[in-house]
C-alpha cells in the first residue's frame, strides 16, 4: 500500500457529523485495513472468520437473542446483491431503472411511499429504498453486494458490469456492521465519480460527496 507495506492498519477514534440515530454513532472507534492485491471477495472471507472466531470465542453459543429476534450466527453467511434484495421487498427492478426518473416512475408504480421526501439522485433513492424496506428485515448476518455505481463513489467498478461497484455492507440485525469494498485506483475514473457526485450535491444531495484534488 505504501513504503513496502502491503497490508496496513488502525484503530482510529472517529467523529462523523452525518446525523444521529441508534444505529449510526458519531463518535466511535473504527478499525480500518487496506491490503494489496486482493478484492472483496477476499475482504468478505476474511471478515466472516474474524468475526465468526470472535463471536466463538465470546458468546460460545450460534446463537444470540436481540429484542424479539434469536439471531444465528453460524457461518458460511449468505451473499445477496443489492439488487436482488431490493427487488424481492419492493417489487423494483433497479437495473431496469438507469436515471432518476425511471425509477421515480417505479416506485410510483408500486405504490411505495419513503419517508425521506428531500432532493434525490439515482442513488440516494436506491439508498432511502434498501434503508426503508430491505435493512430492517435482515435480522441473521447477511453480506448485501454489488451496489450501483452512483451509490459508491470510492468503489471500483465490476469488470463485467460497470454500472456496478465491488463492495459489499455486512447486516447483522437490521443494522450495518461492516461497510468495505474494492479501492478505485484509477485516478481518472476517481475524478469523473467525483464530478458526478458533485452535481448530485450541487441538486441537493446532501450526502453526495464532495471533490477532493488531494484525494485524486
Amino acid at each position: 500500500i505504501i513504503g513496502g507495506f502491503e497490508k496496513v492498519f488502525e484503530f482510529a477514534r472517529v467523529f462523523r457529523n452525518e446525523g444521529v440515530s441508534t444505529q449510526h454513532l458519531q463518535d466511535f472507534t473504527m478499525l480500518e485495513f487496506y491490503q494489496a492485491y486482493s478484492d472483496y471477495n477476499d475482504l468478505m472471507k476474511s471478515t466472516e472468520k474474524m468475526l465468526s472466531s470472535a463471536i466463538s470465542k465470546v458468546l460460545d453459543a450460534d446463537t444470540i437473542q436481540f429484542g424479539e429476534h434469536t439471531i444465528d450466527l453460524r457461518v458460511p453467511w449468505p451473499r445477496k446483491t443489492l439488487q436482488a434484495a431490493i427487488l424481492e421487498k419492493t417489487g423494483i427492478d433497479i437495473d431496469q431503472c438507469p436515471d432518476i426518473e425511471t425509477l421515480q416512475l417505479a416506485i410510483t408504480a408500486q405504490n411505495i411511499h419513503l419517508t425521506y421526501s428531500g432532493p434525490a439522485s439515482r442513488g440516494k433513492l436506491i439508498d432511502e429504498l434498501y434503508k426503508e424496506y430491505v435493512r430492517p428485515h435482515l435480522i441473521n448476518p447477511i453480506f448485501i453486494t454489488d451496489h450501483p455505481l452512483d451509490l459508491s463513489p470510492l468503489a471500483k467498478k465490476q469488470p463485467k458490469n460497470k454500472a456496478k461497484v465491488q463492495r459489499f455492507q455486512l447486516v447483522i440485525a437490521g443494522m450495518e456492521i461492516v461497510n468495505a469494498f474494492s479501492e478505485v485506483n484509477d485516478p481518472i475514473d476517481q475524478q469523473e465519480r467525483f464530478e458526478e457526485q458533485t452535481k448530485d450535491r450541487e441538486a441537493g444531495d446532501t450526502e453526495a460527496h464532495t471533490m477532493d484534488k488531494d484525494y485524486v
